[in-house]
Formats: structure tokens, C-alpha cells, sequence
């Protein structure tokens, strides 16, 4: 049978109805299965994957990097997803290794993970030109980027580490294993620049940016705390309060009300 793979931009007061401004294909197909939400300053929404087959990040003018199981990246604009990024010299890269995970920080560079642990950083402006690259030799499985636009990568060993966007080899902060072997499966920033980290192993932990090995001053919570399944995604909202967070998996979201 057929089999649907679409993404849709829908009103938050209204999920009947697109988002305001927005012109692009309600429903579009990327060709590959659509899981996972988050949401953007502007309230627009992105979608991911735990199989590492679609995955978005937003640049500062609200276009999006889009990466599937193909090892194809598109740009795309936020407000019309039939059309290419405005800015972007190249639309289109095809790396033929899967995929994995897609970052792009505050000056609009990509961070993109693939399956065979290549990480990737490229401009928005020239997709075709590496700007840095290193290979982990295990799967890249998640990314963010931190405010200072370094980037935090998770692997399929545990691993996590924070590298410069503009040289990926070296690490910022000593990386740290965070598990005895199960995959990193999701990382997410706080308000105030702390580092939320799920694992395949049901665990979470909650650690400082400029040291992995601490929690951060005035976190009260378990730190590895075990949600009793694989943690299939993770987000932090912004804001003037400190940073809370939902884990989501299997449509169930739990707050995390300890202060970041």
C-alpha cells in the first residue's frame, strides 16, 4: 500500500487551518517517515525522526535545513516548503550515507550528522563547500547548537562532545560517555545554556555546558533519572523563567519541573 510521509504547517489555534502567512504545501512529502515536533521562536513547527530520516533545523531567517535516511539535504523556505532558501547560492547537497541529525546555529551554519559518524559543517550561503569536518567512526545520532554557536554532538556509543563550528576536530569541552554503550538518542539546550541528554538506556541527565561532568548550580533534580523507556526526543523552551522541558515519546509528554 501507499505509504504517506508528509509534513504539515498548521495554526497553533487552530490545527484545521495552516499557519498565518504560510504558502508553501500543507502536507508535503519528503519521501521518508515524518516523526517528532518542535517548536520555533515564531511558534512554527519542524519536525524529526528517531530513525534519522527527516530531520529540520531553522536558520535566523526562519528557512530550514532538511535532511533524510538518502543522505539528501534540501534549504527550503519556513513559509513555503515547495521553494528553495532564499540566500542560498545551493539548495541541494546529496551526501549519499544517511542522515542522522541536523543543527544550524546563530550564524547560519549546518551541522549535519550522517550514519557512517561523518560530521559536516556548511554554510547556508554555499551547501556545496565544507567549512569543517571530522569523522567520530560511530554514528552521529543527535545535535544541537549552543548559543555561543558551538555545537554538541551525541553518538551511537554514549559519547558526547562539544565542538567549534569552525573546527569540528577538536573538542571545546573533554567529551564525556554518558552510558555504558546505549545511543545517545536526543539533546536539547536550556534557557540559561545547560544541557539536557537522553539516552537509548531510558536515561536523562542534566549538565553544565562548560563541564559535562556537573550538574548545573541550583539543579535539584535526579541527574540520569530513568523514564522507564528509550528517550525518544527532548525540548527545552526559552524564556525569562528557567528553562523546563517535555520528553516526549509515544504521544505522552512529561514535564520536568526541577529548575534548570
Amino acid at each position: 500500500p501507499h505509504r504517506w510521509h508528509c509534513l504539515f504547517v498548521r495554526d497553533r489555534t487552530n490545527l484545521l487551518s495552516t499557519a498565518p502567512g504560510y504558502v508553501g504545501g500543507d502536507g508535503l512529502n519528503f519521501n521518508a517517515p515524518v516523526r517528532g515536533l518542535g517548536v520555533f521562536t515564531n511558534d512554527d513547527l519542524a519536525t524529526g525522526n528517531d530513525n534519522g530520516e527527516i530531520f529540520l533545523g531553522v536558520f535566523t531567517n526562519d528557512d530550514l535545513a532538511i535532511g533524510n535516511d538518502n543522505g539528501e539535504i534540501f534549504l527550503r523556505q519556513g513559509l513555503d516548503l515547495t521553494q528553495n532558501a532564499s540566500g542560498a547560492s545551493t539548495a541541494y547537497v546529496n551526501y549519499g550515507i544517511g542522515v542522522s541529525s541536523l543543527a544550524v546555529n546563530n550564524s547560519d551554519q549546518i551541522a549535519i550528522g550522517l550514519q557512517n559518524g561523518l560530521l559536516d559543517i556548511r554554510d547556508l550561503s554555499d551547501l556545496t563547500a565544507s567549512v569543517s569536518s571530522v569523522n567520530f567512526g560511530v554514528a552521529i545520532t543527535t545535535l544541537a547548537t549552543l548559543a555561543n554557536g558551538d555545537i554538541v554532538i551525541g553518538t551511537g556509543n554514549g559519547h558526547v562532545s562539544i565542538r567549534g563550528a569552525d573546527d569540528v576536530v577538536n573538542d571545546v569541552v573533554s567529551g564525556l560517555t554518558f552510558t555504558g554503550g546505549a545511543a545517545i538518542t536526543s539533546l536539547a539546550i536550556t534557557s540559561n545554556g545547560n544541557i539536557v541528554i537522553g539516552t537509548a538506556d531510558n536515561l536523562v541527565f542534566v549538565r553544565q555546558s562548560t563541564d559535562l561532568t556537573l550538574t548545573p548550580t541550583g539543579y535539584v533534580g535526579v541527574d540520569g533519572l530513568n523514564f522507564n523507556a528509550a528517550i525518544g526526543g527532548l525540548f527545552a523552551r526559552g524564556g525569562a523563567a528557567p528553562g523546563s522541558l517535555t520528553l516526549g515519546g509515544g504521544g505522552l509528554a512529561l514535564p520536568l519541573t526541577t529548575k534548570m
